[in-house]
């Protein structure tokens, strides 16, 4: 196979809502904490403290929890969580969910109860509530860590958080990165509540896609085959994947699961060879799933079209691919098998020759829950692609 790769990822990033006629703080609604007794010893100890909320309009957004120590003074630990950055944000919306904080005690901490002395919590509009140690004790919250001498054992793992209430938002026929491709994804909420989700990668047989994985608005990185979403309302994520080190292109497509729909978008680029300019095509976020699909094509003049389809069933699935020409007549069709959430993609001429030096379209019969995109290439190597259409029937 050619090297045929569209690239798409999405770049996650919560905007702030406009917030003008917001005045009104979150309120706290619970505060847990992973465990109230801690040892010292040669080892730190992480303690995670799980705050529930719920704001009317812009969203929460910063916390932080501020712990004295048993001989008060200048002495403190402090913990912080931020809905915008990846994986703070454990359950729910910015208007209604939990923010988990890590309070680390270091090794050889002083022994004695540490005080939860403060916990305040900012929306995106600058509302703050704050909990002193009065209002901690009234609302029957963690008042206190206490830490102590003696043996250390590992510390209890943070309670998983629950599983989000999800369903499929739309998908990506194609995902590259590495070999001089580049993707990016945009998801865009165009809603009044936050969405929280998640971006799966699948390979071309259908397995989970591990990818080097950036968020630019916020600078972080991971290495992973999913990201999880938490866009505030009319706010966007963006998610780009590109391995520079890499010669070879991996290949795939995404699967984007929310609470509630989105839209977006995702960006292809090609960086060409030294003092070329590189290439990039688009490709909307599918939220469709009809039975039949439509793919234009031009073979002409030394241009080639790459097709990538992807199955976003679990369940193996054959389609029927029909070629036709600008004039309506058939020039070929044959069957493609589609393993479970499986993904393909190609130049039309390499599987269809007859094809080659024609324009004309591809007919996609059977294609409930099938997914695809194109790109046409010109003779010297720069692109654009071709979106898909859907018909009525």
């Amino acid at each position: 196979m050619k090297a045929l790769c569209l690239g798409a990822l999405v770049c996650l990033m919560a905007t702030a809502a406009s917030a003008q006629s917001d005045t009104t703080p979150p309120t706290i609604t619970s505060v847990t904490a992973s465990t109230t007794t801690v040892t010292a010893g040669p080892q730190s100890v992480d303690v995670y403290f799980d705050v529930g909320f719920t704001d009317d309009l812009s969203g929460a957004w910063l916390l932080d929890i501020l712990l004295e120590s048993p001989s008060g003074g200048a002495s403190t630990l402090t913990a912080a969580a931020n809905s915008d950055n990846h994986g703070d944000l454990i359950s729910g919306t910015t208007l209604k969910g939990v923010l988990r904080a890590v309070v680390t005690f270091p090794a050889y901490v002083p022994t004695g109860n540490w005080t939860v002395a403060r916990i305040r919590l900012r929306d995106h509009a600058g509302n703050m509530a704050i909990l002193i140690t009065n209002d901690i004790a009234a609302r029957g919250f963690p008042q206190k860590i206490t830490v102590m001498t003696g043996t250390q054992t590992p510390p209890p793992p943070p309670p998983p958080p629950p599983a989000p209430s999800v369903s499929r938002a739309g998908s990506f026929a194609q995902v590259a990165s590495g070999g001089g491709w580049k993707t990016t994804i945009t998801l865009i909420n165009s809603g009044a509540v936050a969405v929280t989700g998640r971006v799966n990668f699948y390979t071309e047989g259908g397995n989970a896609l591990v990818l080097p994985l950036t968020f630019p608005q916020t600078g972080s990185n991971l290495t992973s085959s999913f990201a999880n979403l938490n866009i505030a309302p009319n706010g966007l994520l963006v998610l780009e994947t590109e391995n520079p080190n890499s010669s070879t292109a991996v290949v795939g497509w995404a699967d984007v699961q929310a609470s509630a729909a989105l839209t977006g978008y995702s960006i292809f680029r090609l960086r060409s060879s030294a003092g070329a300019t590189d290439s990039e095509g688009t490709g909307p976020l599918d939220v469709q799933s009809t039975s039949s699909l439509i793919i234009p094509f031009d073979n002409t003049n030394g241009f080639t079209t790459g097709l990538a389809l992807a199955n976003q069933n679990t369940a193996a699935a054959t389609i029927t691919i029909t070629v036709l020409d600008d004039n309506g007549l058939q020039l070929a069709s044959r069957p493609i098998a589609l393993g479970g959430q499986a993904h393909v993609s190609y130049f039309v001429g390499d599987t269809f020759s007859q094809s080659v030096n024609r324009r004309g379209i591809l007919q996609v019969r059977n294609a409930l829950g099938i997914t695809a995109v194109g790109l046409r290439f010109n003779p010297s190597g720069s692109f654009t692609s071709i979106p898909i259409i859907r018909p009525s029937n």
